[in-house]
């Protein structure tokens, strides 16, 4: 859809407490992760029964681009947004062992507010060729 690929995949015989890296492959090569990722392999983490559930929160994300003007303070550019919270917790996570990652996240109200999308999606709403 939309030059994306979705799937599911049932997993089973994973031992409680694992942390298996995996790989997305289409027609034999790797599609997932990117080779040029910066981030670190993609994993299944199954729950130890007993141990206590960490739940990360989120809520009124910042689509904008992750780049100045759009993460400065308001008070210095009006198109600033500062940083969305979903991605402060991407980074944090990175340098993070998986073992120390929530167990979920939960992303609860507006996730997409409509009058302040990216440019691109701005464009792709009014129907602009991209480029233009």
């Amino acid at each position: 859809m939309a030059g994306h690929h979705y799937g599911f995949v049932c997993v089973s015989g994973l031992e409680s407490g694992a942390c298996v890296p995996y790989e997305v492959h289409l027609d034999g090569e790797r599609c997932w992760p990117l080779a040029d990722s910066r981030f670190p392999p993609s994993v299944i983490r199954t729950r130890t029964p007993g141990q206590p559930v960490r739940l990360a929160f989120g809520s009124c994300r910042v689509t904008l681009p992750h780049k100045p003007p759009y993460t400065l303070r308001k008070d210095r550019d009006d198109r600033g947004r500062e940083v969305d919270a979903l991605l402060a917790l991407v980074e944090r996570l990175r340098m993070q062992p998986p073992h120390e990652w929530p167990d979920a996240l939960l992303l609860l109200g507006d996730q997409i507010y409509a009058d302040q999308v990216s440019p691109a999606t701005e464009r792709l709403i009014e129907g602009t060729p991209r480029g233009k």
